[in-house]
């Protein structure tokens, strides 16, 4: 995944991110899931919008919970607190 603060075009960027979690929902690859949900969370605090980053990494920690990630859960864990940090 692209640092968010590379991305010049947060529209594209969202989009590839839909596509690939349709992707991953159609093929139940839930760790593909997770990333992907991360990957928008960080999308979204990048440009200002913490609901939407919130609501975000909560889907993918919960997917890290589920499949017994612990590393991904720990990771995004972290990244709750950089958006604590935010609001």
């Amino acid at each position: 995944y692209v640092h968010c603060k590379e991305v010049n075009n947060p529209d594209n960027a969202q989009l590839l991110y839909d596509q690939a979690l349709e992707i991953f929902i159609r093929i139940q690859d839930k760790k593909g899931q997770m990333n992907t949900l991360s990957g928008i969370g960080k999308l979204k605090c990048a440009f200002g919008d913490l609901k939407s980053s919130l609501s975000n990494y909560e889907k993918s920690l919960n997917l890290a919970r589920e499949i017994g990630d612990k590393d991904g859960e720990a990771k995004i864990l972290s990244y709750f607190g950089q958006l604590n940090r935010k609001f």
